[in-house]
């Protein structure tokens, strides 16, 4: 899940695949990730991008109460690629 968690964190509890979380640490919704990731951390990996915020996961505009990256767009889109292909690499 890429800067983002579900209506109800239950859901994924015992899920039977696995699961990756990324999170920007300037991500205001960064605290709802970690409390997701906390109730599944048995069966996901979570990658934490230091200095990333939530529009640069993408490329738009400036969203109102997001928080201001440290890293450029570029950076934070790389570190995704990179933490994404890893995890993809230990699956079956």
């Amino acid at each position: 899940m890429f800067a983002s968690y579900p209506a109800n964190n239950e859901d994924f509890v015992n899920f039977p695949i696995p699961i990756l979380t990324i999170i920007g640490s300037e991500d205001p919704g960064a605290p709802q990730q970690e409390a997701f990731y906390a109730v599944i951390s048995d069966s996901a990996k979570r990658f934490i991008i230091e200095g990333g915020n939530h529009r640069q996961y993408a490329d738009y505009s400036f969203q109102k109460g997001d928080g201001i990256a440290t890293i450029s767009a570029a950076e934070q889109q790389d570190q995704i690629i990179a933490a994404t292909t890893q995890f993809l690499d230990t699956l079956e």
